[in-house]
């Protein structure tokens, strides 16, 4: 049988989320928080005014929270939680101490709880970690462009939006290793929206190899690429939108499968099996995250 999911929230995000959801075999959309009139969610669905509300629900069997990130750590300190399995989507949270409370929770309970890194949850995301360790010793640069144009928020950098993806990216697919900031420019903002930025960050890890990101709201397409370059300038390239990994310039994997279709699979993996282990790494590598963002701009 499906377990059952409630999903906290309804705006665009949620929409998508929502589909993927009604999608995969292992979860029925039971439930959403909806705290604005949507007439786009099904009538079969279960609309609440609060989380506390549906927490309430007795056909609940895990959420996923695709909200602000403040609504993250609302859900978790709960008094009616009770290690309900969670997706949460990035960031983490509004900030590195609310982060660290998180983990704090996560790490008492033994609960399930499952930030959606996408790049991660990316099927290529498993050759590029083989990549990486096979070639540890001989890697320069790590390059990354990842933006959009858009979306333009209020309330949320966009560094937040997209910078979060490209940052935790690293901490795991080096996750032993000390990440060191050496510098970081806004290179471009269009006044026009007040918020839309590209940002460029330069790490060095371990002293040896390079890492450059550039990531914001004013792409003028949107990329999701990664690049991994060795001492004799053979790479490893991954385009994150279409799934596909290039050794050189020969394709070596391709896949069709969606990261969220990826993390529900996942998802449904470590609640049969009562896995709370797994997501000590994602919680550790999203908590870094937020620490470097959080030094450049307030969520």
């Amino acid at each position: 049988m499906p377990y059952n999911i409630g999903l906290v929230g309804c705006g665009n995000w949620s929409k998508i989320v929502s589909k993927e959801i009604e999608k995969h075999i292992n979860f029925n959309l039971k439930s959403i928080v909806c705290r604005k009139r949507n007439n786009n969610i099904s009538k079969n669905i279960n609309i609440f005014n609060s989380i506390n509300e549906m927490l309430d629900n007795k056909d609940l069997d895990c959420i996923y929270i695709a909200a602000l990130p403040e609504t993250n750590l609302e859900v978790i300190k709960l008094s009616n939680f009770k290690k309900i399995p969670l997706i949460l989507e990035k960031p983490l949270s509004n900030s590195y101490q609310s982060s660290l409370e998180i983990k704090k929770i996560y790490k008492a309970n033994k609960s399930i709880i499952l930030p959606n890194l996408s790049n991660v949850f990316s099927s290529s995301f498993n050759e590029i970690k083989k990549f990486v360790n096979f070639n540890k010793n001989k890697i320069k640069r790590v390059l990354i462009n990842e933006g959009s144009f858009g979306q333009f928020r209020n309330k949320i950098n966009p560094i937040w939006d997209w910078g979060f993806h490209s940052i935790s990216l690293i901490h795991n697919l080096f996750p032993e290793d000390k990440l060191f900031e050496s510098n970081f420019k806004e290179i471009r903002k269009n006044n026009l929206y007040g918020n839309g930025i590209v940002a460029k960050f330069n790490f060095n890890i371990n002293k040896k190899i390079n890492v450059r990101i550039l990531t914001g709201n004013l792409f003028k397409n949107k990329s999701r690429v990664l690049k991994i370059i060795l001492d004799n300038g053979k790479y490893l390239k991954c385009d994150l939108i279409n799934h596909k990994v290039y050794l050189d310039d020969n394709l070596i994997y391709k896949n069709s499968e969606t990261p969220l279709n990826s993390l529900l699979t996942k998802f449904n993996e470590l609640i049969e099996q009562n896995d709370h282990n797994y997501c000590d790494s994602l919680i550790d590598s999203s908590c870094k995250t937020v620490k470097i963002l959080e030094k450049y701009y307030n969520c």
